[in-house]
């Protein structure tokens, strides 16, 4: 009588921390390279190499768990209400922004004394 599917609960991943370290690998590249550093343009080039390794080795692993039928039906509806939250969360940010640097007059904020 119990006709409830199991939630799939995926194994645990590197890729966070492999990601968490190719954006500290870019920031410290960019700050060294902002510091004309030698090395700042090859620590943000590694970065940027490691973290599309990040990437396609994440998403390649999702796709493989979903061509394997391990993702039912309540996961890829998960999947999609997150994605579609996400994205209306950006569209909500931007207009806000626009209407801000529009009702000032530019992009800059203004700088007069009020003394």
């Amino acid at each position: 009588m119990n006709n409830v599917q199991k939630y799939y609960l995926p194994e645990p991943t590197p890729w966070p921390i492999f990601g968490c370290s190719a954006l500290m690998m870019m920031a410290v590249g960019a700050a060294a390279w902002v510091n004309r550093a030698a090395a700042g343009p090859w620590l943000l080039s590694v970065g940027v190499v490691l973290l599309l390794i990040m990437l396609i080795g994440w998403f390649g692993t999702v796709i493989r768990e979903n061509n394997a039928g391990l993702l039912n039906r309540q996961v890829d509806a998960s999947f999609r209400w997150a994605m579609a939250w996400r994205l209306g969360r950006r569209q909500d940010r931007f207009p806000r922004a626009a209407s801000l640097r529009w009702s000032r007059g530019g992009s800059r904020p203004s700088i007069r004394s009020s003394c």
